[in-house]
């Protein structure tokens, strides 16, 4: 979506990724890197998918989402995997933040190591939202968290990013003028 915002501003008002690490400056190269050897035609992709997809969640997740991931996986022909990862490792989305106009809401699922300042840094206007308790499904576990962080959003999407640019996404107080 921040592809389409970038290219057509006049379309897009505002953009909420849910827990979308891909769309984070450097991701791709930080996390996909120790998996590429394994997702590749040669490779086991299979198990290399299933453990890059069981590291996105929590202790607190239901457990049945990992359980189910082969099951899951089982469904997907194999070229589309391995094609899939190879376009998602190429990806880089920092031209794509820079020409993005639109107020921006990422919502983080407890995936480690983000680099919200670069984000910041290529898109001043994001504003992040974090759940609590739930890794990468969270809209299925804490559905009230997100609900939540995207109905506040949409009501007041420009102010926020108002606020973002104008404080570098740190609150501030707005104290008086003495």
């Amino acid at each position: 979506m921040i592809s389409v915002a970038a290219r057509h501003p006049d379309l897009v008002r505002a953009v909420a990724s849910l827990d979308s690490p891909s769309n984070i400056p450097g991701w791709q190269k930080r996390f996909h890197s120790p998996f590429d050897h394994l997702i590749t035609f040669d490779g086991p992709y299979r198990e290399g998918v299933h453990r890059f997809l069981a590291a996105a969640y929590l202790p607190t997740d239901d457990p049945s989402w990992v359980g189910g991931l082969e099951e899951r996986l089982a469904g997907i022909p194999d070229h589309m995997i391995v094609r899939a990862w190879d376009a998602m490792k190429a990806y880089e989305p920092s031209d794509t933040l820079r020409r993005m106009a639109c107020p921006y809401l990422y919502v983080d699922s407890g995936q480690p190591d983000l680099d919200f300042d670069l984000l910041r840094e290529h898109c001043p206007q994001v504003v992040v939202g974090k759940t609590v308790g739930a890794g990468h499904k969270a809209l299925q576990d804490v559905p009230d968290q997100i609900n939540a962080m995207l109905n506040r959003f949409i009501q007041h999407a420009d102010g926020i990013a108002e606020e973002m640019v104008r404080t570098g996404g740190v609150f501030r107080y707005n104290f008086p003028a003495r």
